[in-house]
């Protein structure tokens, strides 16, 4: 097997607009695009199989999609998996965070990415635990990120947030954690985005609510 990645152009009402563009060409999987636009280029972070594990590489695409000089690996995950890779903009360079499994689990991983390759010595872990933390998603709110994950501890389920500063230090002293709708399977968090109108996070998945049990999305505020 060995899927790959491509990229195409679509209009405003989601109609084809031009041609299909390959963008990876590599043996192995390359699943797991996220794509992003700066203004100026598209940035792509995906994860790829294609050094006998999984990975996590980044491309600069031009406005048609095709690439902009070589990939860059970002990760060598010796003993481990890279993946579920998340990536934003913060209007000068990319922050990148994703899941690293090794033998205790899964941590969140966080590096920033500045003309197409990785800033020396950027990458930090984010999230550490006796458990499982993956399905990162992550946002820049003109002063720093803020991180959503899945974590799941034994029979515990939840979905986390946290704010970290643009080198990846985390604010505050701890994640603000939200109840899962359901206690069973594997349910991450599906979307968060920075509503810079309300000074506020907004957190879209299956979160239980004090209000509501059918509540999917919670208001987090900057200063949390």
């Amino acid at each position: 097997r060995n899927d790959e990645i491509y990229f195409r152009r679509l209009t405003a009402a989601g109609d084809p607009l031009g041609d299909e563009v390959r963008v990876t060409d590599a043996a192995g999987l390359s699943e797991q695009p996220v794509l992003l636009w700066t203004g100026a280029e598209f940035g792509l972070v995906w994860t790829d199989r294609r050094d006998g594990n999984a990975e996590i590489y980044f491309a600069r695409l031009e406005p048609d999609g095709s690439p902009r000089g070589a990939a860059a690996r970002l990760t060598t995950s010796v003993g481990a998996a890279s993946h579920e890779p998340h990536a934003t903009w913060t209007g000068s360079e990319f922050g990148v965070a994703w899941c690293e499994d090794g033998g205790d689990g899964g941590d969140v991983h966080f590096t920033r990415v500045s003309g197409g390759v990785e800033i020396p010595g950027a990458e930090r872990v984010l999230v550490v635990g006796a458990g499982e933390q993956s399905a990162p998603r992550i946002v820049w709110n003109g002063d720093g990120y803020g991180v959503a994950w899945f974590e799941h501890v034994l029979s515990s389920r939840e979905i986390y947030f946290r704010r970290f500063g643009r080198d990846g230090a985390a604010v505050g002293p701890t994640p603000y954690g939200f109840g899962m709708m359901s206690t069973t399977g594997l349910a991450p968090p599906t979307a968060l985005a920075w509503r810079s109108s309300m000074g506020e996070f907004v957190l879209r998945g299956p979160i239980r609510s004090t209000r509501s049990r059918r509540a999917n999305a919670v208001r987090v505020r900057a200063a949390r």
